[in-house]
């Protein structure tokens, strides 16, 4: 009964942990920078910076899984959809393994 949860589950359990490794691609520790228009990129502010290396860096999926993946783990919503799925994701596994 618990199958028909399991793909909504995947879904908020794959870009919160989706959102939390593309973090780090922000272009300011390591990997590609993207180019500043103004051609000097030392007096971009920092969310700037990261705002203009993602969207130049990243395709459209990769940047909305970011956004989905932070807003499921935002402050108000970590209790009620994240956790809420990796316990239905626990209770398809179980089902599984008893079905196996």
């Amino acid at each position: 009964p618990l199958f028909d949860l399991g793909l909504p589950a995947y879904y908020i359990t794959a870009v919160a942990e989706a959102s939390s490794n593309l973090s780090r691609y922000d272009g300011l520790r390591y990997g590609k920078r993207a180019e500043a228009s103004s051609g000097d990129s030392s007096d971009l502010s920092l969310m700037e910076a990261i705002s203009a290396n993602r969207g130049a860096l990243l395709g459209d999926e990769p940047l909305r899984r970011i956004l989905m993946g932070t807003y499921t783990l935002s402050e108000g919503y970590g209790d009620a959809l994240y956790k809420k799925a990796q316990v239905v994701r626990k209770k398809v596994q179980s089902q599984m393994q008893e079905v196996l």
